[in-house]
């Protein structure tokens, strides 16, 4: 099943619409609140039912809600803390309450106004594209250009691309940012993936693989990322992604992976 993601990324109308309450929508046993219950009120055949309330990260604030969507396929959600922006994607389009009102573009698409919008630094992450040297990048959706997450090492592999598949079974106050996906499919774990770009033996500015069809592993970068012993506990930091092709959240590509202090 393809998830729809919505990528919170523009400040609601104003901050009195979270002031305001909106009437709570109901569906099933789950309801939208808030910013979530005004977005849906605005587009509610595109938002769909709720499938669970809203959830909330605790490392950014950021606040989630999965949906069936426009099609039943599924769909999601989110509130950005550090912008105040709510808005939702069928995975193809974005709808943001922005400072302009109710706005719709492509995902790979941004207005203006959003480039300048505040983001939370994170220690160890990358500035530029969060894909770069990911070898498919167009089967993930990014909802946050840079995340970190603690929790154990449970397995690895590497995958017939070259990537380093990591299950991290999270800390319970981070596990808000599985789907359900990753409760089904991963058994209540998080991916991870280190591409071949990073990982140890590649020369930088050299290609780690050769292209694969349409399929380009960028360039080494000389981050050198062992793969983490299993059951070491770990913190981890790169982009968090919605792989639409399977519906579970990923880090991918990893960026940096230190020991949890």
């Amino acid at each position: 099943m393809r998830y729809l993601v919505l990528v919170v990324l523009a400040p609601l109308l104003s901050l009195s619409l979270l002031l305001a309450r909106p009437r709570t929508v109901r569906a099933a046993t789950c309801t939208f609140d808030l910013g979530f219950a005004t977005l849906h009120s605005l587009i509610p055949s595109v938002v769909g039912d709720c499938l669970r309330n809203a959830h909330f990260s605790p490392l950014t604030g950021d606040g989630f809600q999965e949906t069936t969507g426009p099609t039943g396929d599924g769909g999601l959600l989110i509130w950005r803390a550090a912008s105040n922006i709510t808005s939702f994607t069928d995975g193809y389009h974005t709808w943001l309450l922005g400072p302009f009102g109710l706005q719709v573009r492509l995902n790979s698409e941004r207005f203006d106004w959003e480039r300048s919008l505040p983001t939370e630094a994170i220690p160890s992450c990358r500035s530029g594209e969060p894909l770069a040297n990911v070898h498919d990048p167009g089967r993930l959706l990014v909802v946050q250009s840079c995340q970190v997450v603690v929790g154990t090492v449970r397995a690895t592999r590497v995958e017939d691309d070259g990537d380093v598949f990591i299950n991290l079974d999270l800390e319970p106050s981070e596990r808000v940012l599985l789907s359900e996906a990753n409760v089904t499919k991963q058994r209540g774990t998080m991916v991870l993936e280190i591409v071949p770009a990073d990982q140890p033996g590649c020369l930088v500015g050299l290609p780690p693989l050769p292209p694969r069809g349409s399929a380009n592993f960028g360039i080494c970068t000389g981050a050198n990322l062992p793969t983490p012993t299993v059951g070491s506990t770990i913190e981890a930091f790169g982009p968090y992604v919605l792989d639409t092709n399977h519906g579970w959240m990923e880090i991918h590509p990893v960026w940096t992976i230190l020991p949890a202090s």
